[in-house]
């Protein structure tokens, strides 16, 4: 098992961060459990999380050595209690800020992570995004008109962009699909902005349009449903729809 960094340790114990406290239930059970870096948070939902927070209740009994058999000696293993205010901030907001930060493409650091100084703000705004995605309120997207004559496309295409920024797909917005350069920024060209979980996007939407992934099959599925959003938009413009009807096996 990958050991935990004093760093580390003092993140999940510290007052600005996650506020475990004692360290039975840092170094005997969290640590224990196999989380001994960020980017472990991102195994975790709230349902696995409740099931290690009940788990560490309990006690783990010693046990011997038995050298011809393959077992080594383990010390025992008190039981604690992790604090809920701990496991609001584990379960809610460290664990979804993980996962945000590895789907932008970012590597999740002390200093990102940070409760006091990144993450209260960031759940916040993961909390809005949330709602939204729940309320699925996109605007409908425009119909392409052919009496918008040679310029109906570029009068469409800023509110086709607009609408998708407001529907969710599998991983975000789905104007990412949309987006001219589909390799993500470097983060050297790019960094995080000084205390915020964002770089030069300005926002956590932004940030999530501007560097999601294109290249897994999760993508695949959402660039299907802004397809049938355009071939639909499409529909009875003579000069634009066998255009994209060429696109309808691949469906891209």
């Amino acid at each position: 098992m990958p050991v935990a960094t004093a760093a580390f340790k003092q993140y999940l114990k510290s007052e600005p961060n996650m506020k475990m406290g004692n360290n039975v239930a840092v170094n005997s059970r969290f640590i224990k459990e196999g989380i001994t870096a960020y980017i472990d948070l991102a195994d975790f939902d709230k349902a696995s999380l409740a099931i290690l927070a009940k788990n560490t209740t309990r006690s783990i009994p010693a046990v011997d050595a038995a050298p011809a058999a393959g077992i080594i000696a383990e010390p025992a293993v008190p039981g604690t209690v992790i604090s809920t205010f701990s496991m609001v901030r584990i379960l809610v907001i460290a664990c979804e800020a993980v996962k945000y930060y590895v789907s932008t493409g970012r590597v999740p650091d002390a200093i990102s992570m940070h409760y006091a100084n990144v993450l209260v703000n960031f759940k916040v705004d993961y909390e809005a995004y949330e709602k939204l995605k729940k309320q699925d309120h996109a605007p409908d997207v425009p119909d392409i008109k052919d009496n918008d004559g040679d310029h109906k496309i570029i009068k469409w295409i800023p509110i086709f962009f607009d609408c998708m920024s407001r529907k969710y797909g599998v991983k975000g917005p789905l104007a990412y699909v949309l987006c001219e350069k589909v390799e993500v920024p470097d983060v050297d060209e790019d960094p995080l902005l000084l205390n915020e979980y964002y770089g030069m996007s300005g926002s956590l939407q932004g940030e999530l349009i501007a560097r999601l992934s294109h290249g897994d099959a999760l993508y695949r599925s959402d660039n299907k449903t802004v397809y049938m959003s355009i071939e639909k938009a499409c529909r009875g413009t003579t000069s634009v729809e066998s255009t994209v009807k060429a696109y309808s096996r691949s469906q891209d």
